[in-house]
């Protein structure tokens, strides 16, 4: 079951109506088919200018144990990459936390997209949509997702960047 947001006016904003939505649909289904995982996937996407080099990987990240190394010294505005690991985390358990990012040129601009996937993998499957629902797991785990992918995406992009992402305040 997907609910998509394309247009983002705010976790207060969106969330609330994709909550809706997700509900409607979960009602829709099997409510004893097994659950395995939650996950939360966002994709920020940028364009420039070729000539500005505002977009080369080593202008977007910073040195993170999640970013490869090549990245931050590399001066081609094509690249792509994935990573993964989990995660523990407190309130919910294991976390798996994964970004994908790829730069490719489309005529004189080059185009961006960092994908962040962050999945909450229980250890044994709930055995209904019920046990999400009735809980507030399903609420909970998307709160926690949605700040650990402020955190970090704070911990991986370029302080000028997230400057204007409005993740960080300007100098």
């Amino acid at each position: 079951v997907v609910v998509s947001c394309r247009k983002y006016e705010g976790w207060e904003i969106s969330w609330p109506q994709a909550y809706k939505r997700l509900l409607t649909l979960l009602n829709c289904i099997d409510t004893y088919k097994p659950i395995k995982s939650i996950d939360y996937f966002v994709t920020d996407t940028f364009h420039a200018k070729n000539s500005d080099n505002a977009l080369l990987s080593k202008n977007l990240f910073k040195s993170h144990q999640q970013i490869p190394d090549f990245l931050l010294s590399y001066d081609d505005p094509r690249w792509d990459f994935s990573q993964g690991q989990f995660r523990n985390h407190k309130g919910i358990g294991q976390i798996l936390v994964r970004v994908e990012g790829r730069g490719i040129i489309q005529g004189d601009h080059t185009l961006v997209s960092i994908n962040n996937v962050h999945s909450h993998r229980f250890k044994a499957p709930l055995q209904s949509l019920k046990d999400i629902i009735d809980t507030s797991t399903l609420s909970n785990d998307f709160n926690i997702f949605h700040d650990m992918n402020k955190d970090f995406l704070r911990g991986i992009l370029d302080d000028d960047l997230l400057v204007r992402m409005r993740l960080k305040e300007g100098a």
